[in-house]
């Protein structure tokens, strides 16, 4: 059975199991003589774990053919003459992953604008790039440099330092969040309609690569990028100075809380609050989308 076959029945599964367990009529029983105390039966058996939720991408219907809309016409002719069929559109072919890139990096630059995807992103190898980096946000580290998505923010870390010698405390620096802006406000402003309906053409790719890093074909990617944006929104707000240590060459939280945070989550901490408000925004219309995708309804 393909993937995109697959219905989202869970709920109506979980609802059939419960009336049978508990709302199932009980039978009319003959009036029995009066018996000693009777032993208590057992307690009904625990209902079984529901199964996991999933997310799976229908596929990308076919463009329908659009018609001409003719002028309205007081008298039309008794005989119109003949004219040439309209084309029928269709989706394009999807490309083999090792020719994905150049008409995946054309269709987003029409989303992203070209200049914002060739600053912000590496776009070579991008599909294998952004399962690997969407993996990987929930761990401790980024993947290498060749496995990476998004290009380094250009600059240093900013840090303001208080005290001296013994007594002095490092803290982020608000003015290292503008670094991020120009990331940030290409987010904001992407038509997630738009990136949604590329992300679904190409999502046959996407789900190959993803069982290319070992997982089993029974597993979705579009439920491992739901799981990912449903923990970086669990980052939490950091409305206060956030203060760092140095133990050696990298600075790390000096909060042991938000130094346990993911890779992801502490990229949303390092862009400071207003950007990671903005960015948590676009993640919830995203997801929204994404959970959607199994139902055809995108």
């Amino acid at each position: 059975m393909k993937k995109s076959d697959i219905a989202l029945g869970v709920g109506a599964v979980l609802l059939g199991a419960m009336v049978v367990l508990y709302l199932q009529p009980r039978q009319e029983q003959p009036q029995a003589p009066e018996l000693p105390a009777a032993v208590e039966p057992p307690p009904p058996p625990a209902a079984p774990e529901p199964p996991p939720v999933h997310y799976p991408v229908a596929p990308a219907p076919e463009a329908e053919q659009q018609a001409p809309i003719a002028p309205a016409a007081a008298s039309p002719p008794a005989t119109p003459p003949a004219t040439e069929p309209a084309p029928v559109e269709t989706a394009p072919a999807l490309p083999a992953l090792d020719a994905s890139d150049a008409p995946l990096k054309h269709d987003l630059s029409r989303v992203l604008g070209a200049q914002s995807l060739d600053v912000l992103f590496h776009t070579d190898g991008l599909i294998r790039r952004l399962v690997v980096s969407v993996d990987n946000l929930p761990g401790k580290q980024f993947p290498r440099s060749g496995y990476r998505l998004a290009r380094s923010t250009p600059g240093l870390l900013l840090v303001d330092r208080q005290g001296e010698g013994d007594d002095e405390r490092i803290y982020l620096s608000p003015r290292n969040f503008a670094r991020y802006m120009p990331f940030v406000s290409a987010i904001e402003h992407l038509d997630i309609d738009a990136l949604v309906a590329i992300y679904r053409h190409y999502y046959p790719l996407l789900q190959k690569v993803y069982e290319n890093l070992g997982y089993p074909a029974s597993a979705y990617f579009n439920d491992r990028l739901v799981e990912v944006i449903d923990q970086l929104l669990d980052t939490p707000d950091i409305d206060r100075p956030v203060r760092l240590v140095r133990p050696h060459v990298l600075y790390k939280y000096a909060d042991a809380q938000l130094e346990a945070l993911s890779a992801g989550q502490k990229v949303l901490i390092r862009v400071g609050p207003d950007n990671a408000r903005k960015l948590k925004a676009k993640l919830r219309t995203l997801r929204t989308a994404l959970v959607g995708l199994g139902t055809g309804g995108q």
